[in-house]
């Protein structure tokens, strides 16, 4: 089943999708047979063929980074400030990984880059171990954004929290990650959390 998502119109998106679709499109395509591809490359006499390969894909990609995308000084042009060249793949890492460490579910992010659970977890699990400890702290640290009025909270009276309610968190989690690794954190660095 195709992954679905409705875009919000940001910046016009729309009109300016419909300008390409019906006008600017057409004009890129000239005699040569539509692909079926939103994104077609301009024809030329020497090759009818209006697809994009992967490889051609990446060229124009880059292309398109490089003129537009990267801030040039000396010309005032580009729209980012350090950003590097890239290809379409890097996007890909970028999203997953941000994905994944936001929710901490492999599933999510194989609906966002479009591909398998499976995937996700070979290629971008690295990056989750131990950030799920501080997904789940700070899930349970919610609980303490908006204290119960009137029902006793442990050591922090009616209604507030604890004065040490993240670090106490994290202490938790750091000495869970000791256990599991079998060494226990030293005094300097439970205290570098309080």
């Amino acid at each position: 089943m195709p992954f679905r998502l409705i875009l919000p119109d940001l910046l016009d998106l729309y009109k300016y999708l419909e300008a390409y679709i019906d006008r600017h499109r057409g004009v890129l395509l000239g005699p040569a047979k539509d692909p079926g591809t939103l994104f077609v490359k301009t024809v030329k006499r020497t090759n009818l063929d209006a697809a994009y390969d992967s490889a051609k894909f990446y060229e124009a990609w880059r292309t398109v980074i490089q003129r537009y995308g990267i801030y040039n000084p000396y010309t005032g042009r580009g729209a980012i400030k350090g950003l590097l060249l890239h290809g379409p793949h890097n996007l890909r890492d970028v999203l997953a990984t941000h994905i994944l460490k936001q929710t901490g579910s492999y599933e999510q992010a194989s609906y966002a880059i479009q591909d398998t659970p499976d995937v996700v977890r070979q290629h971008y699990g690295r990056f989750l171990p131990q950030d799920k400890a501080a997904l789940a702290a700070k899930i349970l640290n919610q609980v303490w954004e908006t204290p119960n009025v009137g029902v006793p909270v442990a050591t922090g009276g009616l209604g507030q929290p604890p004065a040490h309610h993240v670090s106490g968190l994290s202490v938790f989690a750091m000495i869970g990650h000791a256990h599991l690794s079998h060494k226990m954190p030293n005094s300097n660095q439970i205290g570098a959390f309080l």
